[in-house]
């Protein structure tokens, strides 16, 4: 059986990354861990979040069903040095911004927009062996599904 259409858009975000040349496979990864090694930071932690129907049911005809599904993706740098910590997580914000936004369809058929939705405070951590900061941002994808595709669901 196929993959999960949100799970297709999940490793797309994932591939995006990896295919900026500042950021390599160590440094991305589907998973809500914070905990990674020193030397693949920056980090981008990819999620789910909410998935809402667009509009009041979601429905656009018989055949279609709209998502306005989040992704999460959360972004972990080195705060050993606290002068530095906002400029590490604006750079690695700089660069998901022009990854994601380079193509609000993300070359997928299903997705209709993307739209940056925020990002929380930063966050530090020492729960490792070195000192980490994070911030969690937030992306929501307008996905159209059909109603009779397995995969959907």
């Amino acid at each position: 059986m196929a993959d999960h259409l949100f799970y297709t858009l999940l490793n797309r975000v994932q591939t995006l990354l990896v295919a900026d040349s500042s950021v390599s496979a160590d440094n991305v990864g589907i998973s809500r861990s914070r905990k990674v090694p020193h030397t693949a930071l920056p980090f981008y932690a990819i999620y789910l979040g909410p998935d809402q129907p667009v509009g009041e049911f979601g429905a656009n005809n018989l055949s279609t069903f709209d998502h306005n599904l989040m992704i999460n993706i959360e972004i972990l740098v080195d705060a050993t040095e606290q002068g530095l910590i906002e400029k590490h997580l604006l750079d690695a914000r700089k660069i998901l911004w022009s990854v994601l936004m380079a193509d609000f369809t993300q070359g997928l058929n299903f997705v209709l927009q993307t739209i940056p939705n925020g990002a929380g405070d930063p966050e530090l951590s020492s729960e490792a062996e070195y000192r980490t900061a994070s911030q969690k941002t937030e992306w929501i994808f307008q996905v159209r599904t059909s109603v009779q595709d397995v995969t959907t669901i």
